[in-house]
């Protein structure tokens, strides 16, 4: 699989993506005050570990579980349509457009496959470019079919913490906005909505694997801290035309001791699909987004 990363450097940053394999995020390390520091969770010869669970994965055309009348299924035109967890974007083969030293792109359009669960004509660009020291991620979603149709988009940065190699994870904190946090009793059928307070929460803390869903924060940006460390990782969003809005923010881990904090921007809550509110996109429109991973010294 080596041969098959693509390489991005500057004098600064460096990264490592796989575009066959989802568009997926390998690595990526940034210089901070003269040392490197590895600020995303991956694969560390890489190839693909039996987890899943590291890089960026791209979460289309779903974010989250879809639920509908089963388990995986969203309604649409009188049937029932499968979508799997996150949707399949990070599961698919994308085609390599350009590479240059610092950025390389690449493009999904639908096959057969994707349309039995997703019938719609689409085209979806990715694009990562070193921009000194942080990682940006912009996106493309056109279509380029003769309906529209709705969709949900979200990223899933895993980042370390801690963050240097001898850290401690308990001593890390996500300090999260106020905002009104999404609940569910039924698998996202229904949603609970409630008051959420600016808060600190800490790396192990318990809450963090039954995921942390926000909305109407306003937040530009979401860190994880390694006070330890004296360094934060950042997860950006542009929220300013041209680029479309993220209103979600999910805050996640695997477990209290997983080696990582995921800070992912959303554009709609779990199980989009299935209500009539999800964003949508007409014939010929064209959505763009972008995203950033950045560190800092504290």
């Amino acid at each position: 699989m080596l041969e098959r990363l693509v390489r991005i450097e500057n004098e600064h940053a460096r990264a490592l993506v796989y575009p066959e394999q989802g568009f997926q995020l390998h690595a990526f390390a940034v210089k901070v005050d003269g040392r490197w520091i590895d600020v995303v969770y991956g694969p560390s010869d890489g190839h693909e570990p039996a987890d899943r669970r590291y890089g960026n994965p791209v979460l289309f055309p779903s974010a989250g579980v879809t639920t509908g009348a089963e388990p995986d299924r969203w309604a649409h035109g009188g049937r029932l349509l499968p979508m799997q967890q996150h949707g399949w974007a990070r599961d698919a083969y994308w085609h390599v457009e350009t590479i240059a030293r610092d950025a390389v792109s690449a493009g999904l359009r639908p096959t057969t496959g994707m349309r039995v669960a997703f019938p719609f004509d689409f085209a979806l660009h990715l694009r990562y470019a070193l921009e000194g020291d942080t990682l940006a991620l912009d996106a493309e979603l056109t279509n380029v079919g003769a309906m529209a149709f709705p969709y949900a988009l979200g990223f899933h940065p895993y980042l370390r913490a801690p963050l240097a190699s001898d850290g401690d994870r308990a001593a890390c904190v996500v300090r999260l906005p106020a905002g009104t946090r999404l609940r569910t009793p039924d698998a996202w059928r229904t949603i609970e909505r409630s008051p959420s307070p600016a808060r600190a929460l800490g790396a192990v803390d318990a809450e963090l694997p039954g995921s942390i869903v926000l909305v109407e924060t306003g937040a530009a940006a979401l860190e994880v801290e390694d006070p330890a460390a004296r360094l934060a990782a950042r997860v950006a969003v542009e929220q300013r035309a041209p680029f479309q809005s993220f209103p979600t923010w999910v805050a996640w881990t695997a477990a209290p001791d997983a080696p990582y904090v995921c800070l992912e921007p959303w554009t709609d809550a779990p199980n989009a699909l299935n209500r009539s509110t999800t964003r949508t996109i007409e014939p010929g429109a064209a959505h763009r987004y972008r995203t950033t991973i950045s560190a800092r010294a504290l």
